[in-house]
């Protein structure tokens, strides 16, 4: 299980540490690991600080297309890296990073895409089951 790790100015984004504590308690559940993958380094702290919020492994990926965000250039570099690694599961926060990123990269690589999930949880069989609002908040739906 992968978790993208926003960053700017030097500091990991707050709504990712929290995407990676989620995604830690259900890798348990799961029992699989949990990597957090950062886009660019830019002078950002240790990552093994990352470890503390649930972190296993900590991938650092650099090229010249993440020096400053662009849809397309995460989206590219982002792309060829889940075909190339396919870790099954990428989360990510609901961030504005996030919902732009997050479609773009599902169209790229033919799967599909949950957000403004309200609940997260591992069922029975060890599937990923993601629950979200809709019809104004009146219904939930879960997705699997």
């Amino acid at each position: 299980m992968w978790v993208l790790i926003e960053h700017r100015g030097g500091e990991f984004e707050e709504a990712s540490l929290e995407v990676l504590t989620e995604a830690r308690r259900l890798a348990n559940k799961a029992k699989l690991g949990v990597s957090a993958l950062i886009l660019g380094d830019q002078g950002l702290p240790a990552a093994e600080a990352l470890s503390q919020y649930g972190a296993d492994t900590v991938c650092v990926v650099e090229h010249e297309l993440l020096d400053a965000y662009t849809t397309d250039g995460y989206t590219t570099v982002l792309a060829g890296l889940l075909r190339e690694k396919a870790p099954g599961t990428l989360l990510m926060a609901g961030s504005a990073l996030g919902r732009d990123l997050a479609p773009r990269l599902a169209a790229r690589l033919g799967t599909s895409v949950v957000s403004d999930c309200t609940v997260l949880e591992i069922n029975a069989e060890g599937t990923l089951e993601m629950t979200r609002p809709s019809c104004g908040g009146r219904v939930y739906t879960t997705f699997t």
